[in-house]
């Protein structure tokens, strides 16, 4: 067996490495750091697996420039403009991150980000313009990430 057949019978076994790149996206005001992972099999060949993320805010003009920038860099967005639309929106997509404000009409970022947590242990970011440390020790309580102000 030559080393090509080795190398296609590691591929084939499914083996796999996840490499973790820390990109800076850079949003009016702040500078937010998303995950991108790469995915490689041992025979050293690289393919980006595209991640998806769900921003939810009622501003659709900042939901818009998330998504602009976001998008620029290699991501896939879903859009949600109250809890209630993030929560459908869980229940049939896959989202490998939540990006969600505390301040929104009918179901608020607190209570949807303490829904998902039910059922999901996807990796949640609040970004909102509270900004008071008894607003981020809250968000991080009910199960939070993180906790950015805008």
């Amino acid at each position: 067996m030559n080393r090509n057949q080795k190398e296609e019978g590691l591929a084939d076994c499914g083996k796999a490495l996840f490499d973790i790149y820390y990109i800076e996206v850079t949003l009016p005001y702040r500078t937010y750091a998303a995950v991108r992972r790469k995915y490689h099999t041992h025979t050293r060949q690289r393919r980006t697996i595209m991640q998806t993320i769900l921003v939810c805010d009622d501003d659709k003009e900042i939901v818009d420039a998330i998504d602009i920038y976001l998008t620029g860099e290699g991501f896939h967005i879903l859009k949600a403009y109250d809890g209630y639309d993030a929560l459908k929106i869980l229940e049939t997509e896959h989202a490998d991150l939540m990006i969600i404000d505390v301040m929104m009409p009918g179901l608020d970022g607190i209570r949807t980000t303490l829904k998902v947590r039910e059922t999901s242990s996807i990796p949640i970011i609040i970004l909102s313009a509270k900004s008071e440390d008894s607003d981020k020790i809250l968000g991080l309580n009910i199960g939070a990430d993180d906790y950015l102000s805008k």
